[in-house]
């Protein structure tokens, strides 16, 4: 066509957008193709082949809705890192699903979780004409379910069901996390109390031992714990100690005691008792098992014995006889 013709087609066509404020198609002759002019945000005018203006136009627009699904999803990470408090969290969740899709305002998202329900409650079923919804699942058990609904007419696309899907899916991670973080805390504090019994349980341990000690030690008897080989493990005599053979510790003798009781004991896992003279002073050698650590009542891996001074004992009890033997004489004079 002559360029007359294209100018006044085209002039006519910036009035009638200027006038209506919407895209007018352009017609010329003996061409078959239609073009579209349309203005633009900054005030100017876009001129081009209608067909190649609407595919561009379309995927500038699914470019555009992939973008509100991607700062969908980012806004709701967003949201739990700057609240970590699930209630309040969940509270602004529906609002930003809704953002998310095609039509805000026609969308209604609506999450229940743990039999609680967050979202808008000012609209009706009848409204409703397309639904989809996808269950949250946390260790694989089901605890609520996101459910979005479309209304005026309109219809859910499937990038919008993948959304969706995809939501529900942020949902369980940070459910499970959240859950994950609510048993350590716990299993925290169970160790926490535990310890705190365990270090009151060892203090009084520790003060029922030194008492236990106490007591041992003031006990005017020797008191000693040896093993098969006659070494000594545990005293309750400072100047005895620990190590070192009874024998030699107790009587100052390289020669194990003529019928030591602690032998017998050893052999005979019960208790028996001796007595034995040294230096001029009489003793009483009382042995008693103690039995191995795995409870075993065959097997006696030490003995405790007990070394008792009855030389005041001897001597009352001669002295006593003696004055038995002289009464009885005083009878017969």
């Amino acid at each position: 066509p002559s360029q007359n013709i294209l100018f006044n087609k085209i002039n006519e066509a910036i009035s009638s957008v200027k006038t209506s404020g919407l895209p007018s198609t352009i017609r010329f002759p003996e061409i078959d193709e239609e073009f579209l002019l349309f203005s633009t945000s900054d005030g100017n005018y876009c001129f081009g082949k209608k067909e190649n203006i609407i595919h561009f136009t379309r995927i500038e627009h699914d470019l555009g809705e992939r973008v509100k699904e991607l700062e969908c999803l980012y806004n709701i990470s967003s949201e739990y890192d700057s609240i970590h408090e699930l209630e309040a969290f969940f509270e602004k969740c529906p609002k930003i699903i809704e953002q998310g899709f095609q039509y805000p305002k026609e969308t209604i998202a609506i999450i229940t979780l743990n039999n609680k329900v967050y979202g808008r409650t000012n609209w009706s079923q009848q409204d409703v004409t397309d639904t989809i919804s996808a269950e949250i699942l946390v260790n694989k058990k089901k605890k609520g379910e996101i459910k979005v609904n479309l209304t005026k007419g309109l219809d859910i696309l499937e990038e919008e069901r993948k959304l969706i899907i995809e939501i529900a899916h942020k949902f369980r991670k940070i459910l499970e996390k959240h859950e994950e973080a609510e048993n350590l805390e716990k299993q925290k504090k169970i160790l926490t109390a535990k310890n705190e019994a365990l270090f009151k349980m060892t203090e009084e341990c520790g003060q029922k031992r030194e008492e236990l000690k106490t007591f041992i030690h003031a006990i005017a008897d020797k008191i000693v714990v040896v093993d098969r080989d006659f070494n000594i493990l545990m005293s309750n005599k400072v100047e005895i100690g620990e190590g070192g053979k009874c024998h030699v510790k107790l009587f100052n003798s390289d020669q194990i005691c003529v019928e030591c009781p602690a032998i017998k004991t050893f052999e005979s896992s019960s208790d028996s008792v001796a007595e034995k003279k040294f230096n001029e002073r009489y003793f009483t050698l009382s042995a008693h098992p103690i039995f191995a650590d795995n409870g075993s009542s065959q097997h006696v891996d030490r003995v405790l014995e007990i070394c008792r001074d009855i030389t005041d004992r001897k001597r009352m009890e001669t002295h006593m006889f003696q004055s038995y033997k002289l009464a009885s004489l005083g009878k017969l004079v």
